[in-house]
């Protein structure tokens, strides 16, 4: 296995005395593709944003990148993992489909013309050429999805946690989709998908991780 970047050793994490996270260890290579799979309130979006800063644990050793997450402040975390949530309309904020995919690398000073390239090139990736005219609160939500996702690509995280990606797609986007993630996941970006899509798990995740009771066992 690849030298973990994502490591967990005996995490807990509970809410007014309720173990959300029991005794959890887990460990995920730099550039693998890993699948969470589990039912509903079992721990796994808690899990991510435990990953993420987000959530403080109570006990144990998280690690992103070889470095303790406490060292981390929560934009390094931010511009080292990218997260998709279930529902994108929590994460997207400009007006227009171009704005929204720009804002991260205008913000980091890249050459416009390259910008346009990307920005470009993602559109027509998650076939967004359509909808480039409309306002981002009219979006549908497999349009927002796709948005969300592809600003993450235009931030070029090292690492992308995807919540549920393919909720809301049709059968040739979600293809799409995937096949897009396989592309980047070779290119060494890490992947994590939270998803109860049975048929994308099992085809296109090289490891599969089930969670139960806020702990996890492989199962594949």
């Amino acid at each position: 296995m690849n030298t973990p970047y994502i490591y967990l050793k005996n995490v807990c994490y509970s809410i007014k005395g309720t173990k959300i996270i029991s005794g959890l260890n887990l460990s995920i290579g730099r550039s693998e593709f890993v699948a969470l799979i589990g039912e509903n309130g079992c721990g796994k979006t808690t899990l991510t944003k435990l990953l993420l800063g987000i959530l403080k644990k109570d006990f144990g050793e998280v690690k992103i990148d070889g470095k303790y997450i406490e060292k981390y402040k929560l934009h390094e975390i931010g511009n080292k993992i990218g997260y998709v949530f279930q529902n994108p309309s929590y994460q997207i904020f400009a007006p227009t489909i171009l704005e929204e995919l720009s804002f991260a690398m205008k913000y980091k000073g890249n050459d416009e013309e390259i910008i346009k390239l990307r920005t470009e090139d993602i559109i027509d990736k998650f076939s967004l050429g359509d909808a480039r005219d409309v306002t981002t609160y009219n979006l549908s939500q497999g349009e927002k999805r796709r948005l969300a996702i592809g600003c993450m690509m235009m931030n070029e995280s090292e690492f992308i946690i995807l919540d549920e990606p393919t909720l809301g797609l049709d059968a040739e986007l979600k293809i799409n989709l995937m096949e897009y993630l396989c592309d980047i996941n070779k290119q060494g970006v890490g992947i994590i998908i939270v998803s109860h899509d049975k048929e994308i798990v099992s085809k296109y995740a090289h490891r599969i991780i089930l969670m139960k009771d806020g702990r996890t066992n492989e199962t594949a």
